[in-house]
């Protein structure tokens, strides 16, 4: 309540204050939230070390975003030293536990090779966990391997409508390449007023090709 301000003034040393004493019981939420305050320095010294000691202490009581986080001070080698192969092993954990996040973020593992041997097949199984559960760096990840295959056969249709579910949950990465699908009729029918509603959204999220592409539209379109 005091760390995020919820019907109280925001006081990030009360919040810590409180969450220390708390702490003293164990509770595994409390431990990620007093790490949470040691890893930005919220009403406290910021202690990399001391809230990956934390984090690690909630995630081995089973919480989910604590497995996230020491995965995270793994693979940014903070408050630790830099190991990315257990920060797959906790992603994994994660995932499995049912962090859409972490699905993600193991697919993107497999994908590039890191902490885990490379493998296209796996990363395009844990994209999609978290693309159906309307996770929109995960659908951006699907479109573009139905557009590369990677881990599946091309498929322009299918890259199509993964990259169109991407721009409507806000991917402003996908908003560019939906506007390019539009704009080159790949996968779906050629539109040029569909293909500059989603170029202008991009642009409007700061993609600069975005807006080169929609300058070389314009002239097109003036016949310049």
């Amino acid at each position: 309540m005091h760390l995020e301000g919820q019907g109280v003034e925001r006081n990030t040393k009360k919040a810590f204050q409180i969450h220390s004493k708390l702490a003293d019981k164990e509770s595994h939420i409390t431990l990620n939230s007093i790490a949470y305050c040691y890893d930005n320095g919220f009403g406290v010294e910021k202690n990399e070390e001391k809230a990956f000691e934390l984090y690690l202490k909630s995630a081995e009581k089973g919480n989910i975003l604590a497995h996230l986080n020491v995965s995270a001070c793994y693979f940014n080698r903070e408050g630790i030293t830099k190991d990315a192969t257990k920060s797959f092993q906790w992603d994994t954990k994660s995932a499995l536990a049912g962090s859409i996040e972490a699905m993600f973020n193991v697919g993107d593992s497999y994908e590039n090779g890191t902490g885990v041997s490379k493998d296209e097949e796996e990363a395009f199984k844990w994209y999609l966990k978290a693309a159906e559960k309307e996770y929109n760096k995960s659908q951006y990840a699907i479109g573009n391997c139905y557009k590369n295959g990677c881990g599946i056969d091309i498929d322009q249709v299918k890259a199509f409508k993964w990259l169109k579910k991407a721009a409507e949950n806000d991917s402003f990465a996908s908003q560019y390449m939906l506007g390019t699908c539009f704009y080159e009729g790949y996968g779906t029918t050629k539109d040029i007023v569909k293909a500059i509603h989603w170029l202008n959204k991009a642009k409007e999220n700061g993609n600069t090709s975005a807006n080169e592409l929609l300058e070389e539209i314009i002239i097109i379109i003036n016949g310049i």
